[in-house]
């Protein structure tokens, strides 16, 4: 199992559009290979700053 962590600083006014799309499936309604769970943090200092992070297992297709 992998985790993927990005913090984003997004353009004032649009964390619920950020939202929405984060959380979402692809538009095929099907999640990312591998995936397990995505989660998402707002900061209680910067209301534009989020913590992104999703724990995929790793598949045959992505080894090297």
């Amino acid at each position: 199992m992998i985790c993927a962590l990005t913090v984003r600083k997004l353009k004032p006014g649009t964390f619920e559009e950020f939202g929405r799309a984060f959380l979402e499936p692809r538009q095929d309604g099907n999640p990312p290979v591998g995936f397990v769970r995505f989660n998402m943090l707002r900061s209680t200092e910067n209301s534009d700053e989020v913590i992104c992070w999703g724990f995929f297992d790793i598949v045959e297709d992505y080894k090297t």
